[in-house]
């Protein structure tokens, strides 16, 4: 039934104190196990960004989306020869990327701004209305420095500029010469607008600049025009002159020379002037290197916002961010929750679980019902019902996992303490309200109620809570018994008609300024000593291990420790630290049970793929 850890205790000090085997190795039964613990923070967080998601989509101002197609024809015009050549092939993207940029220049922007008459159109003045952007904009205003009090024309133009130039992207289509002008507008018309007339603003560009440099070719080729016409007129002057006095042969060949001369000058004065008229005639016409080949038309779909991307989007971050906010509560996760983390934390026989029941019921405050002392220290009958009834709850339902649980404690009392006369049995926990008292006194029934005498003794002199709420108007207390030579049978409370059932009630809260001297007392041994007499068990409700010295300095008088954890609550790191700390208590310790534990959320700490509920489970809950 109870698995006793064959190493010594004490050779366990605070350096080995190891992570549990179970928990030092991951598999998918502990992952479907820890996904189903957190199941619904997942799911929560799931729905929560959904439905965020979806409020973006329809609040959100919807856009939509035109574009229009350029063909690039671009080629470079030679002044030196009698066609157009093609631009080399290498040239050809840097060539490209230049007319983008082109696009995306500010004089086109302008010239759409003016073509389209926007800076007084409604449609593009107006500001989205969606409570992102509204967000977005305070935020902006926030952090931005305050605007000028008064805004210029040219300002209110720049402005335009660069809202028309974020409405507005310039791709290339694949490798071909081909430009897409994409625009989008809260309107569908002034999308398509936008478009074609970015594309119209292009194509006037490109005729500007033709035009400006034809304009300049012409005028360099006049000047040259001019220059030549004068050479001309010299060399045939000279050609004139020789043949007058050419009377030998040296001066027919100078005269050969000249007109030779003077035919180059007057071929290159033909061909410059003709030069010189084209670009005359393409200044009056002058012609882009690109075509629209594909205009804008209204759109009738909405391209913003995308409405299925942005639900799948915030359902798979949703359940993204789950899953790591159910991992952070799973890593922070540091109560006790599996009996395994017993054995392997600390060393240490787990004894059982007790289920929880009505929280006050628990508490260790003073319970809210008063028992009125009657003469003698005896108490007529039993409890009660009421607020109280977990005091009894070994008596009134023996054959519950509560008391089940106990009886596993008290199997283990008899099993280690076999050949004692009286056995001294200590309930301690780690800290103040996790169930000890409660648990010790069902404990002390449930000895007393199968025949053996027991006495319990609530030595938590700081917080007295079964006094206060089983003896509150003692007169005689564990003090005057140990201090002051009082006798046991004259502090001593009998209120269980059905179990007989001895109480030793504590003193008064705060009466005693140092509570762990009264517990290493001698007076503390010569009662015990007068108490085996009577009883052959002694069950001592002691101070948490925590905020005290009084369990480590009764260590020496009690002959076994029974440990009650909350379970999921009280901290593994804090429940190791004062097991190490407190070697004396650890040595004598029969176990640890766990109280307070809500067995619905136990069952989703097993492992997955057992077969084995915990309703199939042994009634003790020895494994978990």
């Amino acid at each position: 039934m109870l698995q006793r850890n064959s190493q010594s205790p004490a050779t366990y000090t605070d350096e080995r104190w190891p992570t549990s085997v179970e928990d030092s190795t991951l598999d998918l039964d502990k992952l479907l196990a820890a996904a189903g613990r957190q199941f619904r923070v997942i799911i929560a967080v799931g729905a929560a960004a959904l439905a965020l998601g979806t409020a973006f989509a329809l609040t959100e101002t919807p856009q939509y989306t035109a574009s229009a197609e350029l063909l690039i024809e671009y080629r470079q015009i030679s002044f030196l020869g009698d066609s157009y050549l093609p631009n080399p092939l290498a040239a050809f993207d840097g060539i490209v990327s230049s007319e983008m940029e082109v696009l995306r220049s500010e004089s086109v922007a302008r010239h759409v701004i003016d073509a389209l008459q926007l800076m007084d159109d409604p449609r593009f003045l107006s500001e989205a209305t969606s409570p992102t952007w509204k967000l977005v904009s305070f935020v902006r205003e926030q952090l931005a420095r305050p605007p000028a009090p008064q805004e210029t024309a040219d300002g209110r133009i720049k402005a335009g500029i660069a809202k028309l130039k974020s409405m507005v992207r310039v791709l290339r289509v694949g490798p071909a010469f081909i430009l897409r002008i994409e625009s989008t507008a809260p309107d569908p018309s002034l999308a398509a607008d936008i478009a074609n007339a970015f594309a119209e603003g292009y194509l006037h560009d490109q005729r500007e600049r033709t035009h400006e440099s034809m304009r300049q070719a012409g005028e360099w080729l006049r000047v040259q025009v001019v220059d030549l016409r004068q050479k001309l007129a010299d060399a045939e002057l000279a050609v004139i002159r020789s043949r007058r006095t050419a009377a030998d042969a040296s001066a027919l060949v100078a005269l050969n020379a000249l007109e030779r001369e003077a035919e180059t000058y007057r071929n290159l004065h033909a061909s410059s002037l003709q030069r010189y008229q084209e670009a005359l005639h393409q200044q009056t016409t002058p012609s882009a290197d690109a075509r629209i080949i594909n205009r804008a038309d209204t759109p009738s779909w909405t391209s913003y916002p995308p409405k299925t991307i942005i639900l799948v989007l915030s359902l798979l971050a949703g359940g993204v961010l789950g899953v790591g906010l159910g991992a952070l509560f799973e890593f922070r996760d540091q109560g006790f929750r599996r009996g395994a983390q017993v054995r392997d934390l600390l060393h240490l026989d787990f004894l059982g679980m007790l289920p929880k029941v009505r929280r006050s019921s628990w508490s260790s405050r003073p319970w809210p019902r008063q028992v009125a002392k009657a003469e003698g220290n005896t108490l007529p009958g039993p409890l009660a019902k009421g607020a109280d009834d977990l005091l009894r709850d070994v008596i009134d339902k023996p054959t519950s996992r509560f008391a089940e649980c106990l009886r596993s404690a008290t199997v283990a009392a008899d099993l280690k303490l076999p050949d004692q006369k009286m056995r001294v049995i200590g309930v301690t926990s780690v800290l103040n309200g996790e169930g000890r008292s409660t648990a010790a006194k069902n404990l002390a029934s449930l000895l007393a109620a199968r025949g053996s005498k027991t006495l319990l003794i609530d030595a938590d002199l700081t917080n007295p809570g079964l006094s206060e709420a089983l003896a509150p108007a003692a007169e005689v207390t564990l003090a005057d018994v140990v201090m002051n030579g009082r006798s046991l049978r004259d502090a001593l409370f009998f209120f269980e008609g059905e179990t007989g059932l001895a109480f030793l009630p504590a003193s008064k809260r705060g009466s005693l300024p140092q509570t762990s001297d009264m517990v290493a007392s001698p007076g503390f041994t010569t009662l015990l000593r007068e108490a085996e007499v009577t009883f052959k068990y002694v069950i001592v409700d002691l101070p948490p291990m925590a905020e005290g010295m009084d369990a480590r300095a009764a260590a020496i008088r009690i002959d076994a420790f029974i440990c009650i954890i909350e379970w999921a609550r009280t901290s593994r790191k804090l429940v190791q630290k004062a097991m190490s700390l407190d070697h004396g208590i650890r040595e004598k310790c029969l176990g640890v049970i766990y109280s307070k534990v809500n067995l619905r959320r136990l069952r989703k700490y097993e492992r997955h793929s057992s077969k084995r509920r915990f309703g199939q489970r042994q009634k003790t809950g020895f494994r978990v």
